[in-house]
């Protein structure tokens, strides 16, 4: 059941990647190569102002989970948005710092 759920998924992407979307932060209209759909809210932004608003997050070190830039947005980001969105140094400190954040919660 897994497997069908992983091709529905593949397919669901490759189809998102073929069309264009106006960023909510930027509007800018972009490929869907160059933009982030979270789920499960479908809020759609560019690449470019998710990075730009999680390396602010970051350096900030306000990082509990990031997630939809939409105010009041709950969803989160995959690892796979993550990655696509930080660089590699940029994903271990976010993975560091929520790491952190976590044994922080465990201690109190």
């Amino acid at each position: 059941m897994r497997e069908m759920s992983d091709y529905e998924e593949r397919a669901t992407q490759n189809d998102f990647e073929k069309g264009w979307y106006d960023c909510e932060v930027c509007f800018d209209s972009k490929s869907g190569k160059e933009s982030i759909k979270f789920m499960p809210c479908g809020h759609i932004f560019c690449v470019e102002c998710v990075s730009a608003y999680y390396r602010q997050r970051l350096r900030d070190a306000a990082v509990k989970r990031l997630e939809c830039l939409r105010e009041g947005c709950e969803s989160g980001a995959t690892q796979a948005q993550l990655k696509l969105a930080l660089s590699e140094d940029e994903y271990e400190r976010y993975d560091s710092l929520l790491l952190a954040g976590t044994l922080d919660l465990m201690s109190d």
